[in-house]
């Protein structure tokens, strides 16, 4: 079985999500600090994905930062299938989903 890093209680069957998701809160990063791997400025977001309880902190990318807003539908935009794997870093960001991109 596998179990929560945080409180340990076991966890039940993997299921798919689609991805999609809202965003709920951001920040624009706009200064340097020491080990910052991306060159400011640019877009951190507490994304609500569909059909999960919990948010995830991604970067947004693919729009301009002006157009970054709570409640933008945004969905990821993976790394190549050969660098695919069960951690974040398959996610190289998110950005706004066709939905979105509908109504802009």
């Amino acid at each position: 079985p596998q179990f929560c890093s945080r409180c340990l209680t076991e966890l039940g069957s993997p299921y798919p999500l689609d991805g999609k998701g809202t965003v709920a809160t951001f920040c624009i990063v706009s200064f340097p600090f020491p080990g910052q791997v991306f060159t400011p400025p640019y877009a951190v977001a507490h994304i609500q994905l569909r059909g999960a309880d919990t948010r995830l902190m991604h970067m947004i990318g693919d729009t301009t930062l002006d157009r970054v807003h709570i409640g933008m539908t945004v969905e990821p935009a993976w790394v190549a299938d050969a660098e695919l794997a069960p951690t974040m870093q398959s996610i190289r960001y998110f950005r706004p989903s066709s939905d979105e991109a509908a109504h802009a």
